[in-house]
């Protein structure tokens, strides 16, 4: 049975509405997976969807079709930095852009600095840190490390959800990346 229209709006109304209380945007994956079982129990969301689709497919419903529109829809009403300033800046000398592939929100940078250094960024979220790391390695091995001709330095650059982390919690993340060759930015 197609879930229909009304139901759907008065469903994602009350998803974002319990997102934003909960502040889905800046809570550990963890969390988010709990609060979205709590979303599958509670009969006025999971219980009024299993009207209209099994069960097994709630959780997945709601993850899928509502909140990830919900995420993407926080995440376009936030302002993009520079990301050539941004890394001409940390480097201290310039950094012209060569490749932006992966889309506006979370882009993959190549980069070239004036000294004739090569950089692979990834941007990302800070609770999603590992996700940024995989696509800078992931994007190393699809390029055969650029050719494999020069050394590449990997960096993710964290936007937005940092804020909620404190000092220690950066650093030891800095200095665990470290160990894997890859430097951390945060905007």
């Amino acid at each position: 049975m197609k879930l229909p229209k009304t139901v759907r709006e008065e469903i994602v109304r009350l998803v974002e509405e319990r997102a934003d209380q909960h502040s889905y945007m800046s809570r550990s994956r963890t969390e988010n997976r709990e609060f979205m079982q709590a979303l599958t129990n509670d009969p006025s969301i999971g219980g009024r969807l299993s009207d209209f689709m099994p069960k097994e497919r709630i959780r997945i419903y709601i993850k899928d079709s509502i909140l990830n529109a919900y995420a993407k829809q926080k995440n376009y009403g936030r302002e993009r930095p520079d990301y050539e300033k941004l890394l001409t800046n940390h480097f201290r000398e310039t950094v012209s852009l060569i490749e932006s592939t992966g889309g506006a929100l979370t882009p993959t940078l190549v980069c070239l600095s004036h000294s004739g250094q090569y950089m692979v960024a990834k941007v990302g979220s800070f609770l999603k840190w590992e996700t940024a790391v995989k696509h800078v390695v992931e994007y190393l091995v699809k390029t055969n490390h650029l050719g494999g001709t020069t050394p590449i330095r990997k960096l993710i650059i964290l936007q937005g959800d940092h804020e909620s982390s404190n000092s220690a919690q950066r650093r030891a993340m800095i200095d665990a990346l470290k160990i894997i060759d890859f430097e951390v930015l945060f905007a």
